[in-house]
C-alpha cells in the first residue's frame, strides 16, 4: 500500500530527473555511484579543497582565505 500511495509522486519525481538527465545517462549507475555524486563524501579533507580552490577577486584580502580555512578545519565532519 505504501508504494502505491506515493507511486504519483515517484513517477513525478522521475520525470522531472529524466528531463534533466536522460534516463539512458542514468542506466549506467549503481545506486552507491549516483548517492555519490548527489551527495558528495562524508568528509571533506579540507587541505584538499584548499589547494584545489581559485579565488576571484579576493587578492587584496588575503587574510580571508586564511580566515575561511581556518574556521572550516575548526568545525566537525558533520558541520562542514
Amino acid at each position: 500500500k505504501l508504494l502505491t500511495c506515493q507511486q504519483d509522486k515517484v513517477g513525478a519525481l522521475l520525470s522531472g530527473l529524466f528531463e534533466v538527465l536522460p534516463e539512458p545517462f542514468l542506466a549506467v549507475f549503481e545506486f552507491n555511484e549516483m548517492e555519490l555524486m548527489l551527495g558528495g563524501v562524508a568528509n571533506i579533507d579540507v587541505e584538499d579543497w584548499r589547494r584545489n580552490t581559485t579565488w576571484n577577486g579576493i587578492e587584496a584580502g588575503r587574510n580571508v582565505k586564511e580566515w575561511f580555512f581556518a574556521i572550516i578545519k575548526g568545525w566537525n565532519h558533520e558541520t562542514r
